[in-house]
């Protein structure tokens, strides 16, 4: 899949989540997306291609320092793995 395809895949998913989601969702889809945001921007500043691998590997490495260091709870922590879970999928 192509990064522009990618991207407004992930801006509808994000988007749904506003229009649709429980208030707890909401709150986790605003966390992921600056993890997801930041993550993407490491891949351009590290100038690696674009790919889900990366993307995965960026996002995963940043949440697992923020839930280390207490970011969330863990029902938030799920949440946010389920969405990234579920974001990978439609890719």
């Amino acid at each position: 899949m192509k990064l522009e395809q990618f991207l407004d895949k992930a801006n509808q998913f994000f988007d749904d989540m506003v229009v649709n989601g429980t208030d707890d969702e909401l709150f986790a889809s605003g966390y992921f997306r600056g993890h997801f945001d930041l993550a993407l921007a490491a891949l351009e500043v590290d100038n690696i291609d674009f790919n889900i691998p990366a993307l995965d590997s960026k996002i995963n490495q940043s949440l697992e320092v923020a839930f280390k260091n207490g970011e969330l709870v863990e029902a938030d922590q799920a949440l946010v793995n389920k969405m990234w879970a579920n974001l990978k999928q439609e890719s």
